[in-house]
């Protein structure tokens, strides 16, 4: 018996999806020249996707951290291979301030709103989604090509997306970084986990209902995107 071995690609044509192929570069710093390279090729490949991991590494007293930065999928390629956030669907505006409705304290909306105005003055475009708990609001700054995502914004809080901040330009050393958690610590009532800047911390309603509270937020997110904008 002649028998030809069964290959899990030979339909690669006629069912790709079934045959998804991931390449991956993981280092510690990305050079340029292999982002630039990764891109192309995840343009080019299709049903394959091709990713660098950066893993910036971060040192303190007794604690070392390291942060992981995705490259390599651009904004062109995800549309064309169907990339999208699982459990998650894109919602109306409305529909996400009406969220706020069951918030006892009406002063919580009237901030949220505030907060969204900001943003929307400073550049910042909006993404609102239904996750698989609650509806969030997800701020995106778009800067020279590369994406940013500073903030999740729910009726329960405000977080800062350390994961999607720290590691990336312009904070990507310890001075750096340092700087960012000594900016968000000026809101009063910041809680920060054992993770510190690099996890998500939670600004509560309560520090930004009051004039004094929402300015020092505002003053943060101002110079956040600032330094951004002058990096890039």
């Amino acid at each position: 018996m002649n028998a030809t071995p069964s290959c899990p690609c030979r339909k690669l044509h006629t069912t790709p999806r079934r045959c998804w192929v991931r390449l991956v570069f993981v280092a510690d710093v990305i050079p340029h020249e292999l982002r630039r390279v990764v891109e192309f090729l995840n343009e080019q490949m299709d049903p394959a996707e091709v990713l660098a991991i950066e893993i910036a590494q971060f040192l303190g007293t007794g604690v070392r951290t390291l942060v992981p930065r995705i490259l390599g999928q651009t904004e062109a390629a995800q549309q064309r291979k169907g990339v999208v956030a699982e459990g998650r669907e894109l919602i109306a505006e409305a529909e996400f301030y009406e969220s706020f409705d069951a918030v006892p304290d009406p002063k919580v909306r009237a901030a949220a709103l505030a907060v969204g105005e900001l943003l929307a003055s400073l550049g910042l475009r909006s993404d609102y989604v239904r996750g698989k708990q609650m509806l969030s609001h997800i701020p995106i700054l778009d800067v020279a090509g590369s994406r940013y995502y500073p903030l999740s914004i729910r009726k329960d809080g405000i977080f800062f997306q350390g994961p999607y901040i720290v590691g990336r330009p312009p904070f990507t050393n310890e001075a750096a970084v340092a700087e960012l958690e000594a900016r968000l610590r000026e809101v009063a009532g910041v809680k920060f986990k054992a993770s510190g800047i690099t996890g998500k911390p939670e600004i509560p309603w309560a520090s930004v209902v009051e004039p004094a509270g929402m300015a020092a937020f505002m003053a943060f997110v101002k110079w956040l995107v600032e330094q951004v904008q002058q990096e890039r």
